[in-house]
């Protein structure tokens, strides 16, 4: 499958360049296996070949690993301080310590004890940046994502972890493809020296004693700068093969201030990952397989020459996602064509189910006795009958409330009661209608909703019998009934549409002064609302 050439860029298939000051070596693997190293050197034919190998091979990711003398390590203290303030303070004292220089690096290693305990930092930097330009520039022409450019001395950290290295003050001692000697110290974990020797040509019998000799030189340099005492153990891991680490054998004898323990490289490259026997004294490959299986984050390269790998991981993360957005997809729609199909085959089932019972509901019609009307009438009627039961509304509950209001008032009688239904309290009633049809034949009463009845309306005539013919006395009596109409929780409103004095501007005032009782009771009209809806209190 090949959907994702660009994801095949694994641990398995990267490529370190290992540089020194006399070449570059391209060291590539292939399914995790060692491919041929290829060497360059560092002049016009050299250039044109790298740049040739480039435009031919497959474009990966490229490591470039540094192996020169021209690394300086510096310690110092800095304020504890976080964030900006800290990346400022760094930038600053780099351009102290190496002024001018491009490749420059700083590495916290913990706190000062007391004081103020200031950090205590590791700066390094790389002096001659022109022994990497050359190269730099064929790969930036060529747009080969640059991953970063690591110090080899920094990677050895991690080649002490597969040994495994547990000591307190440990010198690592490699023999470089360059002809050259690397000497790093560590103090636990932490890096503090290196030191590159160029070995001249010797017999293979006097390669070890010379080893021992730099050895030797480089504890007296670590007592001269105090980062180790005379009487202070080192632990001395010398990496070799074949006859230069049986010679070693007999020759690096342990005292009380050095401890010898002797590596295989072979045995080294099955715990790094490299396939296959590794039959040299040379550490390159093991250094240049833990860069390529580990890599660490971006240590001396600019964002300018980094720029192509972070469009390569843009460019794999987009792929990435439109792959999974394709799986998604493709899980999504096979999800929905199930869905499908067993939505036809329900439907197809329903369909034949509906079919059976419509052949039995024909079968069972032809056994029933004739209708005097059809399925369709008679379930309008049950509905129409069911719309009036639900909506009959009788005068029980108006003739309630005047009985109830009734009984404290036995002068008064009702003649008559006009009664009806409404969704509007204002709705017309008795002589309000009459009034309103006798000046317009057309009018009706107010505007209701057919079915909602929600309030009765009645307009009570009657009389006060006996009436003395006092109408002071009569319009109290009138209006405590009124107000015993309107105790009821029910009675929306009682009004006195009518008095046995005729008040208005077209009347006449008749009547005794005298107070002299009259054969004629006092008439009175009263329109009363009540609501259908509640109980009577």
């Amino acid at each position: 499958m090949t959907l994702l050439p660009s994801l095949r860029f694994s641990a398995a298939n990267r490529r370190v360049c290992v540089l020194t000051a006399g070449r570059l070596c391209v060291h590539q693997w292939q399914g995790g296996r060692a491919q041929e190293t290829l060497s360059f050197r560092p002049d016009e034919a050299g250039l044109g070949r790298f740049s040739k190998y480039l435009e031919s091979a497959p474009p990966l990711p490229i490591y470039i690993l540094v192996d020169v003398v021209e690394e300086e390590f510096r310690h110092e203290t800095i304020p504890h301080v976080m964030g900006g303030d800290r990346r400022a303070l760094v930038k600053t004292r780099q351009n102290r310590l190496f002024r001018e220089c491009r490749y420059a690096h700083a590495i916290f290693q913990g706190r000062e004890p007391d004081g103020r305990r200031d950090d205590r930092v590791l700066f390094t930097a790389l002096i001659r940046q022109e022994l990497l330009d050359p190269w730099i520039g064929q790969i930036e022409r060529h747009k080969i994502p640059l991953v970063g450019i690591y110090s080899l001395p920094v990677v050895g950290g991690s080649l002490l972890k597969r040994i495994p290295a547990n000591s307190t003050h440990t010198l690592l001692v490699t023999l470089q493809g360059s002809g050259g000697l690397r000497q790093t110290f560590f103090e636990g974990k932490d890096l503090k020296i290196s030191r590159l020797a160029y070995m001249p040509k010797l017999d293979a019998s006097q390669v070890s004693s010379y080893i021992l000799g730099e050895v030797e030189k480089l504890r007296r340099y670590l007592n001269s700068l105090r980062l180790l005492s005379r009487d202070t153990p080192l632990d001395v891991f010398l990496l070799g093969h074949g006859r230069i680490l049986g010679d070693l054998r007999h020759q690096a004898a342990d005292t009380v201030a050095t401890r010898y323990h002797l590596v295989d490289v072979a045995d080294m490259a099955s715990k790094v990952g490299l396939k296959g026997e590794l039959a040299t004294p040379f550490a390159d490959a093991l250094f240049a397989r833990l860069l390529a299986t580990e890599a660490p984050p971006n240590y001396y390269g600019t964002d300018k020459e980094t720029r192509y790998i972070r469009l390569h991981r843009a460019r794999i993360g987009m792929k990435a996602a439109g792959v999974l957005l394709l799986a998604g997809s493709i899980a999504w729609s096979g999800y929905q064509f199930f869905n499908a199909v067993v939505t036809r085959d329900e439907a197809s089932a329903f369909t034949r189910q509906a079919h059976f019972y419509q052949e039995r509901y024909a079968l069972g019609q032809k056994t029933l006795p004739k209708a005097p009307a059809d399925a369709y009438q008679l379930k309008t009627a049950v509905e129409m009958a069911e719309v009036l039961k639900r909506y009959r509304s009788t005068p029980e509950q108006m003739m309630r409330v005047l009985s109830r209001a009734l009984d404290g008032f036995p002068g008064l009688y009702i003649k008559t009661v006009d009664w009806k239904t409404a969704s509007d309290p204002k709705a017309l009633v008795g002589a309000e209608k009459a009034s309103a049809q006798s000046a317009n034949p057309y009018a009706g009463g107010a505007n209701t909703n057919e079915g909602e009845t929600l309030f009765q309306l009645a307009w009570v005539d009657g009389q006060l019998d006996p009436f003395d013919g006092n109408f002071r006395e009569a319009l109290k009596t009138l209006n405590r009934f009124i107000a015993a109409l309107e105790k009821n929780s029910v009675v929306e409103s009682a009004r006195l549409m009518k008095v046995p004095l005729d008040t208005s501007s077209q009347g006449r005032m008749t009547g005794q002064t005298g107070g002299v009782g009259a054969s004629k009771g006092a008439e009175f009209s009263i329109r009363i609302v009540v609501r259908a809806d509640h109980e009577i209190s």
